[in-house]
């Protein structure tokens, strides 16, 4: 049994786990989620792990209790923001964890049918290298 391809396998198979919790719960929030109308606080720039900018608008909105939440975008955008600060925006958030939240046409990048299909692959390539390290 060759022992690295059980552990890429494994770290493949855990990726793609990490991967599917991410797509579900931000398709959840997407086209389930409570909407308000917030305004984008300022914007967060990071890099990606291939060094690209990655832009996360952090938006503060009022819930229906009267408490203000600040909250990022669970999404990002690659390149440039189309949002600047001081802009209302309409969120999507979880009604349990207002933290959590979504900016509808904002979250291109996170298309579930892209990230569904990659997590697949990610699944399979997995099963695959596990099924050949016990052959």
């Amino acid at each position: 049994m060759n022992v690295v391809a059980v552990a890429f396998g494994c770290l493949l198979g855990l990726g793609a786990c990490y991967g599917a919790r991410e797509t579900v719960r931000v398709h959840r929030i997407r086209n389930h989620g409570v909407r308000a109308v917030g305004e984008v606080d300022h914007i967060r720039t990071d890099t990606d792990g291939d060094g690209a900018l990655q832009h996360h608008p952090v938006v503060r909105f009022t819930l229906p209790d009267g408490r203000t939440v600040l909250a990022e975008s669970a999404t990002g955008m690659p390149g440039f923001s189309p949002l600047s600060p001081g802009e209302q925006v309409e969120v999507a958030y979880h009604p349990r964890r207002p933290e959590l939240i979504v900016i509808p046409g904002f979250d291109g990048p996170a298309n579930p049918w892209l990230y569904g299909c990659l997590t697949l692959f990610l699944a399979g390539f997995s099963a695959l290298l596990l099924y050949a390290a016990v052959i």
